[in-house]
């Protein structure tokens, strides 16, 4: 019998009852987006994207505290990250070009880009 993993809304109904429904809905997405993806989100993450989507961090904040969380070190290179591919209807094209750290996070955060493409956009 596979057990399926606990839904972001209830594991982290602590922190998300700092949010108003609008924000709840992204940080749930992102977060189930995230687990699907294969990056089951930590606590301290959980934290970082709710103190972003608050506005209580900037966008560099939060993409530096989620490279800190997983101790990454910035002079190493990045691992390749492969990812199930999700469905193209239900997933936006991520911008074309180059894109910076605050790009990334709303990116990721709206869906356009998975956490494999954050980290390597936050990594650099």
């Amino acid at each position: 019998m596979t057990q399926t993993p606990p839904d972001p809304s209830v594991e982290w109904s602590d922190q998300l009852s700092r949010l108003d429904d609008l924000r709840r809905g992204a940080v749930v997405t992102a977060l189930r987006r995230s687990a699907a993806s294969g990056w089951p989100a930590s606590r301290e993450a959980v934290t970082l994207l709710v103190d972003y989507a608050l506005g209580a961090i900037t966008s560099r904040d939060y993409a530096a505290g989620i490279v800190r969380s997983w101790a990454v070190v910035a002079d190493e290179q990045p691992e390749a990250v492969v990812a199930p591919a999700p469905a193209r209807a239900a997933v936006p094209e991520p911008p074309q070009g180059p894109m910076g750290r605050e790009e990334a996070v709303h990116a990721y955060v709206t869906g356009q880009i998975d956490v494999g493409e954050f980290l390597r956009i936050a990594r650099s």
